[in-house]
């Protein structure tokens, strides 16, 4: 497993940024190349990325995924 280099915000962290209208949006996990991975994969990569945040709001649901190029 990779080391974080820099340490992640808290869900309280995050609660309280979503108070003042931050909004987050997820794209992957760690930025694979798509079109190498399997359907499972993928969908693993696009679908569970958001609930972690989704976790940390009880009122919100992620519509938006972030794709990258």
């Amino acid at each position: 497993m990779e080391k974080n280099l820099f340490p992640l915000m808290s869900v309280e962290m995050i609660k309280e940024m979503q108070d003042y209208g931050i909004e987050f949006g997820a794209h992957t996990f760690n930025h694979p190349k798509l079109n190498k991975l399997s359907n499972d994969e993928i969908k693993h990569q696009i679908v569970d990325v958001k609930k972690p945040l989704e976790d940390c709001k009880r009122d919100y649901y992620f519509l938006l995924i972030l794709m990258e190029f």
